[in-house]
């Protein structure tokens, strides 16, 4: 048998002392918000040049719309932290949602006399 020396001293890494939860949420995150901040506003962007023409009267394009929601960002604006943040929200309220259904469940396993 082996002991947890013997392991770091023949050059193995030392066990990551991150809890597993945090790891799946940092994952979650990770994934999500760059979502947020990267292709929800090209698809703002294509959808509101379809519906209501172009971005400004100047002409400006996507880029103009990143720095206005980048500036907005730095500035702390709530609806541009909620633009960029919104995907992992909608992920969030998903699994929140899902855990009464797991309960009723978890109830339904046990046996009825």
């Amino acid at each position: 048998m082996t002991s947890r020396n013997d392991h770091t001293a023949e050059g193995d890494p030392e066990p990551s002392r991150t809890p597993v939860w945090l790891r799946r949420e940092l994952i979650i995150a990770g994934v999500f918000v760059p979502i947020g901040a990267i292709l929800l506003p090209i698809a703002i962007y294509m959808v509101g040049q379809s519906l209501l023409g172009t971005y400004s009267e100047q002409g400006y394009g996507i880029g103009r719309l990143y720095g206005d929601i980048f500036s907005d960002l730095a500035a702390g604006f709530p609806a541009a932290w909620i633009l960029v943040l919104s995907p992992w929200l909608a992920v969030q309220l998903l699994r929140l949602s899902v855990i009464p259904l797991r309960r009723r469940h978890v109830g339904d396993d046990q046996p009825t006399d």
